[in-house]
């Protein structure tokens, strides 16, 4: 997996579009590397990912805390479908997993 320039992973990644309002796709379908604020990830999402991914050995807390500590985290926000809330995915370089960290808009 390739992970050197948006274009490259979004590509392989994201493919359907959300598109029926104007002002959502703006905030749809998009991919940053940034540090995280700790308001931004939620912990009890994080919990529900770690059951559903298997993860084991770690807490929430402790996962929360290597994703804030990571400066360049790889962000990911989509929706599935129109119907579907809004997911905030980053990689973690420490599990070597994609994980869901938010549902819904940021603010």
């Amino acid at each position: 997996m390739d992970f050197r320039t948006p274009d490259e992973f979004f590509s392989k990644w994201f493919t359907w579009k959300f598109g029926r309002e104007p002002n959502q796709e703006l905030s749809l379908n998009f991919f940053q590397v940034r540090q995280l604020e700790d308001r931004e990830v939620n912990e009890d999402v994080l919990a529900i990912e770690m059951k559903r991914l298997k993860i084991e050995g770690i807490t929430a807390a402790d996962l929360k805390r290597t994703i804030l500590d990571n400066k360049s985290s790889r962000i990911f926000v989509y929706r599935g479908s129109s119907r579907e809330n809004i997911r905030w995915a980053t990689y973690v370089s420490r599990l070597r997993k994609i994980t869901i960290f938010h549902y819904g808009f940021s603010d």
